[in-house]
This record gives C-alpha cells, structure tokens and sequence, in this order.
C-alpha cells in the first residue's frame, strides 16, 4: 500500500520525467474533481500525511533514500502551489509550469553543492 501511495498510484514509474508525470496527475485531479476551497485543503493534507508516511516505508522497502519514484510529494506541492488561487485553465497551467520550473531548478543549486562538498573531500578540506 505504501509503494502505491508513494509512487501516485505508479505514476512514479514512468520511464519519462516521473516528478512531473505526478505533477500532471496532481493537476489532472484538481480539474477533474470540483474541490471546494475547503475540500482541496483536506486534500492537500491528506496527500501530506498519507504521502509522508508512504515515503518513508517505501524508501526503507526500496532501500534507497529519496528514490524518483516516490512522486507522491510533487501531488502534495503541485496541490499546493494552487491552493490559493482560483482554479481555472489559466491559474492551473501557470501553477503546473511554475511548480515544475522551481522544482527543476531548487535541484542545480544542490547538485553544484554536492560537487563542492565531493572536491572539499577529495583535498582533504
């Protein structure tokens, strides 16, 4: 059940950008379904505290922490990014491409810090 709810329902197998193949999942079900202000924040706190508890089991059972599959994050920050706004085409396209490009870009930042803490191990820093 875990690796079900971790990976969206296994929309974290996706061969192709997984994080955003759970981001177009998160926007599809806030189209589909006609949340009220007040039942999208139980959504969203339900994805958090269910989505919290699956990736934690499914990295011990994957053995592998912060493994891509576990998308499950990307439905509660996708949810959140638009909580605020009306849902309209405009607002959830906008959030959609907003949320993916911070995504995207919070991961250079960190990966250019890791290469830092990498060359201060190597020389001994």
């Amino acid at each position: 059940m875990a690796l079900v709810v971790a990976t969206a329902g296994g929309a974290g197998y996706s061969p192709w950008a997984p994080g955003t193949v759970g981001s177009a999942l998160a926007l599809l079900i806030v189209w589909v379904v006609p949340f009220s202000r007040a039942g999208l924040l139980v959504f969203f706190v339900a994805v958090t505290l269910a989505g919290t508890w699956a990736a934690h089991r499914a990295e011990r059972r994957l053995g592998v922490k912060d493994p891509g599959v576990i998308v499950i994050d990307e439905v509660a920050g996708m949810t959140l990014s638009i909580l605020p706004f009306p849902l309209t085409p405009p607002v959830l396209i906008a959030g959609f491409v907003l949320f993916r490009l911070f995504d995207i870009m919070k991961a250079i930042p960190g990966r250019s810090e890791s290469a830092r803490h990498r060359r201060h191990r190597r020389h001994g820093r």
